[in-house]
């Protein structure tokens, strides 16, 4: 059953998979909207969510994957492939958000923003969401590693990445010696080595834990401030 719920937070116990129930409909539909996050458990910068809408029957391009399993030349490929080809739409939560609201409200809040925009180009669409996360008052599916499974919630999960992994970028010429190039934001052994020697910068989410471990080591002293303030 496709699920509608209200706002409610926390866990389900089981974990909701309905993964079942997607293989049931996906032939009754004319259109799938996938989606996907990007950043999730990233230290720094921000999480990226990707709705994209495609045809049940579409045909995707060659070596189309979840993005964990592709190499950064490959998803650059297919972003430039897809982004000309199909709808899809971005939503982003900066850390100052994650940490003011928490990482659900802020992943719930981007998951509506970008599938909200899509459905406007396939507003009947059988939504299908990577995770366990409920968006609240919306028909949708969801259930872990659709992003391997679901042809649409592939593609959402490449141009998320890719856009994540470009801001990124920026933000490692923003704050020289994070290494968030490489990193993405993620708790690598660089990037813990670069908040050990530099401090935390203002991207760095203070509301998780290993963040908050380290302000608590450093003080006030170990602040990185922002090179360029707004």
């Amino acid at each position: 059953m496709v699920e509608k719920n209200s706002e409610v937070e926390g866990p389900e116990v089981p974990p909701r998979d309905d993964r079942a129930e997607y293989e049931k409909l996906k032939s009754t539909v004319h259109f799938i909207l996938g989606a996907d996050e990007c950043g999730l458990g990233s230290w720094a910068g921000p999480l990226v969510t990707c709705a994209v809408a495609v045809p049940r029957d579409w045909r995707p391009p060659f070596g189309l994957n979840d993005s964990k399993k592709l190499g950064p030349k490959k998803r650059e490929q297919l972003f430039e492939i897809l982004r000309n080809k199909i709808p899809y739409a971005c939503g982003m939560a900066q850390s100052d958000e994650i940490d003011r609201v928490g990482i659900t409200l802020a992943l719930r809040r981007c998951f509506r923003y970008c599938i909200e925009n899509v459905l406007v180009r396939a507003p009947e669409a059988l939504i299908v969401i990577d995770g366990e996360v409920r968006i609240p008052g919306m028909d949708h599916l969801r259930f872990p590693k659709a992003d391997g499974i679901v042809p649409a919630v592939m593609a959402a999960s490449v141009i998320g990445k890719v856009i994540h992994d470009r801001y990124m970028w920026l933000m490692a010429e923003k704050y020289p010696g994070y290494s968030f190039h490489k990193s993405s934001g993620y708790g690598t052994k660089e990037h813990r080595e670069a908040i050990d020697k530099l401090g935390l910068c203002p991207i760095h989410r203070r509301s998780y834990i290993p963040i908050k471990k380290a302000e608590r080591l450093q003080g006030d002293k170990g602040i990185c401030l922002d090179p360029d303030p707004e």
